[in-house]
């Protein structure tokens, strides 16, 4: 098993989060770990409003930068997965 550590930084250099990403690929690529990473940390930072700005592996620990998302910007992606959960449940219906 492959695993990584991952923290999520504010671009005020705090660190908001901690995590780890595993893998059981049995090859010694880093990327399908690294790539889990980079959805876990973009799926933090979209459930916290904010946005990735930056990542970077090194010594052995990934580490993603966050800022803050523009409020309209908030509100537009509010109502666009509101349209689209709408649209979704006339679809299954």
């Amino acid at each position: 098993m492959n695993i990584l550590e991952c923290r999520i930084i504010s671009t005020s250099a705090q660190r908001l989060h901690t995590f780890t990403a595993a893998t059981t690929a049995t090859t010694n690529q880093q990327r399908p770990l690294v790539r889990l990473a980079e959805d876990e940390a973009r799926e933090w930072a979209e459930q916290h409003g904010m946005r990735v700005v930056s990542d970077i592996i090194s010594q052995g620990v990934y580490r993603a930068w966050v800022e803050p998302l523009a409020p309209r910007r908030l509100a537009n992606m509010r109502q666009t997965a509101e349209v689209n959960a709408r649209i979704a449940a006339q679809v299954a219906a």
